[in-house]
């Protein structure tokens, strides 16, 4: 019976201890807003040496994270923007069905009977350009505007 009772409650306790949350939290200094970013989210960042990266992310340590494998220090982060899912789906599909039926007919008629409907191409080639980066969409946060980064872990509710 104690090992019953023992075996159930270490299961309990690991469980516990394994399913935590780990966490992105971006903080303002100026204002003291904090942005809560999840692990395994998609990110896109741009790192002091410029390279650029763009995937979901899990947390190693409190100071690293890491993005398709490639290990990043938070101190090296220079800019990071949060993807969400619908913006990266809907966004593309929504802009590239309303900015080709413009592109289309502006240049039919510009071609065969005005061509002043040539000047219809500029907002549809804006829609198109959305259509293709659509995380355009997103707040980018920088470091050198009082944004800081650190890793905490949430319990699981």
């Amino acid at each position: 019976m104690k090992k019953i009772v023992l075996l159930i409650f270490s299961l309990f306790f690991f469980n516990v201890i394994l399913a935590q949350n780990h966490t992105l939290k971006i903080t303002n200094s100026n204002t003291n807003k904090q942005v809560v970013i999840k692990q395994n989210s998609r990110i896109k960042l741009k790192t002091n040496a410029g390279q650029k990266l763009k995937g979901h992310f899990s947390v190693v340590d409190t100071n690293t994270i890491i993005i398709d494998d490639i290990r990043i220090d938070l101190a090296d982060i220079n800019e990071l923007k949060r993807i969400s899912l619908l913006v990266s789906v809907l966004a593309p599909v929504l802009f590239f069905s309303v900015g080709v039926v413009p592109t289309y007919a502006s240049i039919i008629i510009g071609i065969s009977a005005e061509p002043i409907a040539l000047l219809a191409l500029v907002p549809a080639a804006a829609m198109l350009y959305i259509a293709i980066n659509p995380s355009s969409f997103s707040k980018k946060y920088k470091i050198d505007k009082g944004w800081t980064l650190e890793t905490i872990v949430l319990p699981t509710q």
